[in-house]
């Protein structure tokens, strides 16, 4: 876009949020604190499977019994199974849309415990009125960015061309979250997810009203 070119601010946000990005992938790369996660993936989704070791094979994965197997798995494991999803794309839509159910499935984190008191309860139901644990809160994201979309293109608003570029934003960043998060595990994935899912359901409730807004500025 003409106008975005030459604003130094958003080039120099722009910018920095890729310096951040890069900075952040490689720290978290170099701590290894991915190993333990990824193991359990190949553990659970690729060693029981012979059609997905032999694919792995084919990117050089060497015997999971074999002294190899180690090196190979601290310096290629990450790309492999990225293009191992990559390149069976059924396999992994139908492994992300068969666990929404699931990934939708909690409101509150599951990983402490508290006393289930009154006071607790209480708040928790009022947690599930504005929290909804079901994963059409997914679906009614995406019809509320289509009508942010048409609403801004149709009136050329820069207001709501704004906030369409904000909820892009908000979107694939929640997306690709949920993605890392799902993906990165298998174990403890609703817990891995919990931060996705609470930006989808923020979402929800954010561009509703900014719809809304819109819709009585056109009545």
């Amino acid at each position: 876009i003409p106008a975005l070119r030459g604003n130094k601010k958003f080039l120099g946000c722009t910018a920095a949020f890729f310096v951040v990005a890069i900075v952040g992938l490689q720290s978290a790369m170099l701590s290894r604190r991915w190993e333990v996660p990824l193991a359990n993936v190949y553990n659970d989704l690729i060693l029981p499977y012979p059609a997905r070791v032999e694919f792995m094979k084919k990117l050089g994965m060497p015997a999971a019994d074999s002294p190899a197997y180690r090196q190979w798995f601290v310096e290629n494991a990450p790309g492999a199974y990225a293009r191992f999803l990559l390149f069976h794309p059924g396999y992994t839509a139908a492994l992300f849309t068969a666990e929404l159910d699931g990934i939708f499935s909690e409101n509150i984190q599951p990983y402490f415990y508290s006393e289930k008191s009154a006071v607790r309860l209480a708040l928790e139901s009022a947690n599930d009125l504005l929290h909804p644990k079901t994963n059409l809160v997914f679906a009614l994201d995406v019809l509320i960015a289509a009508g942010l979309s048409f609403a801004a293109f149709r009136k050329r608003n820069p207001v709501f061309l704004t906030w369409l570029w904000f909820g892009l934003c908000l979107f694939f960043s929640a997306l690709l979250t949920m993605a890392v998060g799902f993906f990165a595990d298998s174990i403890g994935v609703t817990r891995h997810t919990m931060f996705a899912v609470e930006m989808f359901r923020l979402m929800n409730w954010l561009f509703l009203l900014i719809l809304l807004d819109y819709a009585n500025r056109a009545a």
